[in-house]
């Protein structure tokens, strides 16, 4: 329920940009929003809003109806490739910034956390599976697996040695990369 609500919340944010009459759905709404919204991804979502965006009235926000109607038009009309409907996007740069933000720490911009992300769905993670099935997968599956994989935790020293000196001192991070690096610097290699 809670990525379901996520994915509304990031609907919201989207239409009020746009829209800024736009006011913020009352609890019962919200349960409105999260059916229509069910089984789709993002990408669908904000393609939808693109086709209503282009198609409509300007500074006429959608209703739940109405952009259920643009959402199964346009995923008709233009299917994604290779994407489940089911899975939700995850990007783990905007989460953690976000995070940042709302707790008043936030001192990076945003490309300084896709940069951290990055890292972590293309070095730490080509330590846990093989490089032919990392190659296969788009930038969702690789964050979806490696926050499986509990490689964001160390998320926050990440962004930090990135930021500041532009690479990461492997015994501060997990993974087998980093274990590797500890062992061969104990053993001389």
């Amino acid at each position: 329920m809670e990525k379901d609500f996520k994915a509304a919340e990031f609907l919201f944010k989207k239409i009020k940009a746009i829209y800024p009459t736009f006011e913020y759905p009352d609890e019962l709404d919200v349960d409105v929003w999260l059916d229509v919204l069910n089984g789709y991804s993002q990408t669908q979502i904000l393609d939808a809003l693109k086709a209503y965006r282009r198609n409509t009235e300007y500074n006429t926000a959608p209703t739940p109806a109405n952009f259920e109607k643009w959402l199964v038009q346009q995923c008709k009309e233009h299917p994604v490739a290779d994407e489940d409907p089911k899975v939700k996007y995850f990007n783990p740069a905007v989460e953690f910034m976000q995070r940042d933000i709302n707790l008043g720490k936030c001192k990076h911009t945003i490309k300084a956390y896709d940069r951290a992300v990055d890292y972590i769905i293309n070095e730490l993670l080509l330590d846990e599976i093989p490089v032919q099935e990392h190659g296969k997968m788009d930038f969702s599956t690789k964050c979806a697996n490696a926050k499986n994989k509990g490689l964001f935790k160390d998320f926050d020293d990440i962004l930090e040695q990135l930021a500041t000196t532009g690479e990461v001192k492997t015994q501060n991070v997990s993974g087998f990369a980093a274990a590797g690096a500890i062992l061969a610097g104990h053993w001389g290699g």
